[in-house]
């Protein structure tokens, strides 16, 4: 008897989530918590990195119904805020990539976008009124095709 790579792939993916855990813990949690309720004024900076694996495995499917697919992909981000006074200033750029294999395709480019934010606020003399402004880029950085 033959088993395919297929199930064994299956298999370990059924079995990941038991080994994997990716939540933060309540120590980390307050941490994270306490640093977002920090006062003062001043430069805030840091940062975030993500990845992504993914697939899809079709056994016996109809036809039309799509093809067997795998994936992998990440995210980095980076952040840089300024508070002084009335003057609020927060910047973010983000970088995603991803790539997928479908079937018997070679492997493909399947996201890459960058992402650029800065926003300025100004609180008024009121406190229900501020005035803001928001620049946005967006961009593909790598060329469609294969």
């Amino acid at each position: 008897m033959r088993i395919s790579t297929s199930f064994f792939t299956a298999l370990f993916v059924l079995a990941l989530p038991f080994f994997i855990a990716a939540q933060a813990g309540d120590d980390r949690l307050k941490e994270l918590q306490d640093a977002s309720k920090k006062e003062g004024e001043g430069w805030v900076t840091g940062g975030a990195i993500g990845l992504d694996f993914a697939q899809l495995m079709m056994a016996n499917p109809r036809v039309g119904s799509g093809d067997n697919r795998i994936a992998f992909g990440g995210l980095g981000n980076l952040y840089a805020n300024y508070t002084k006074g009335r003057h609020i200033w927060s910047n973010n750029a983000s970088l995603q990539l991803a790539v997928q294999k479908l079937a018997d395709i070679d492997w493909q480019k399947s996201l890459d976008v960058l992402r650029v934010n800065s926003q300025y606020g100004y609180k008024t003399g009121n406190e229900k009124w501020s005035i803001a402004g928001l620049l946005t880029f967006e961009s593909l950085t790598m060329p469609t095709y294969p």
